[in-house]
């Protein structure tokens, strides 16, 4: 675990506030990129290297597996295979800090032409709703589930299954079960060569993601797909689709329009131009993130954007010491001059229109809104939540704001 990783964890568990290279919160950049994936905008180009050029490269790569699986992998099981490829082909570069050389890939080539598959793959929420509704309840009200995988597999009853899933004490051993039932209930269609397939993944799946709920649920439903044999399993939406490769030299100039330093803007104008999209017209973003008053922060702006690797450097190379206590960032008069000279974006002076792109304006959390983000985005899903789930048994009024993104 990294530095950056500790002061984040912290920076969560305290409700606290990161702001990345141009001063969004850095939470709600995930949750941009999520959101602008499954509205299936170009947007999300932009959220994902807005993390990249931040400093959070590694982060980033195990934000686009938890985003695949949570919201990909039923729909886009081919997709899997290259997914990881490039993932390992990343952090490759990242661990050797390779040259590159101008015929091969780049990281920020490959997370370009991720993200674009990505969105224009189809999506489905099922997985990341059984996990926003079961999780966050099972643990604390609900008794294990006791009955054998290979009954509880064959129930398709996704609300238990997922029961069952959380509260795996080993899913390690529970995983091998799990497909050798798979090989037993359907020994035409899921075969020894198909479980080996699944551990090869499974393994590397657990190097990025700690939760082990999405794996578990998109072999579920992989399953229940095979199982059904259906219409609804069998369309266009579930075949093999081509990853598509964008050419380096046509996007080029989009990766450095998303590398650029603004060198030569005026730092208190930066802001102006660089921040292209607003966080604030993000449809559902208080389904993801608790509400919190951040108009406050503007004021200690580098102190919270100390937090971020990319201004964490920048504070370091002009001899810059944070002082966690006062919430700030001192500098020796001969530093302090030539650091603002250059960072100096003085966001608590720009326009509120420009306040207002970097920080979402969050709207209490409630089962209206919860339904709404179902009903929109549960087109392309298997699972009807408003015949498989009443209020009682997914939420109450004391729950609905415990609900957070698991990201």
């Amino acid at each position: 675990m990294t530095k950056h990783d500790k002061i984040n964890q912290s920076v969560v568990f305290t409700k606290s506030v990161v702001f990345t290279r141009f001063l969004y919160v850095k939470n709600q950049v995930v949750l941009s990129l999520i959101l602008s994936l499954l509205k299936r905008e170009e947007e999300c180009i932009f959220w994902g290297f807005e993390l990249f050029y931040s400093g959070y490269k590694t982060e980033l790569l195990e934000i686009i597996v938890k985003i695949y699986y949570d919201f990909y992998a039923v729909l886009n099981p081919t997709f899997e295979k290259i997914l990881f490829q490039k993932i390992d082909q990343c952090n490759l570069i990242f661990k050797e800090n390779n040259d590159i050389k101008e015929d091969k890939e780049t990281p920020e080539f490959i997370i370009y032409n991720l993200l674009q598959n990505l969105k224009n793959c189809y999506s489905s929420i099922d997985i990341f709703m059984l996990k926003i509704l079961t999780e966050k309840t099972t643990i604390k009200k609900e008794k294990k589930v006791n009955k054998e995988w290979s009954e509880i597999i064959m129930s398709f009853d996704f609300k238990e299954i997922t029961k069952k899933i959380v509260c795996s004490k080993n899913p390690n051993t529970e995983i091998e079960i799990v497909l050798d039932c798979f090989c037993k209930l359907l020994p035409d269609k899921y075969k020894e060569t198909d479980k080996k397939i699944d551990i090869i993944r499974w393994k590397k799946y657990k190097k990025y993601v700690k939760n082990h709920t999405s794996f578990f649920l998109s072999r579920m439903m992989s399953f229940y797909k095979l199982y059904k044999d259906d219409a609804s399993a069998n369309n266009l939406k579930t075949k093999k689709k081509h990853y598509i490769v964008f050419d380096v030299l046509d996007i080029s100039s989009d990766i450095n329009l998303y590398n650029s330093s603004n060198d030569v803007i005026l730092p208190r104008k930066v802001l102006r131009f660089a921040t292209k999209f607003s966080i604030q017209e993000v449809e559902f973003l208080e389904l993801f993130c608790s509400s919190i008053d951040v108009k406050h922060y503007h004021y200690n702006w580098l102190y919270y954007a100390s937090f971020s690797p990319i201004w964490d450097q920048r504070i370091r190379e002009n001899n810059g010491k944070i002082d966690n206590e006062n919430k700030s960032v001192e500098f020796d008069d001969e530093d302090i001059e030539t650091f603002y000279e250059k960072y100096g974006y003085e966001p608590d002076e720009q326009p509120i229109e420009i306040q207002n792109r970097n920080i979402g304006a969050l709207r209490p959390l409630n089962k209206e809104r919860i339904d709404e983000f179902i009903d929109k985005y549960n087109k392309n899903g298997f699972i009807n939540f408003n015949e498989n789930f009443n209020e009682k048994t997914i939420y109450s009024e004391n729950d609905i704001n415990k609900i957070e993104i698991f990201y």
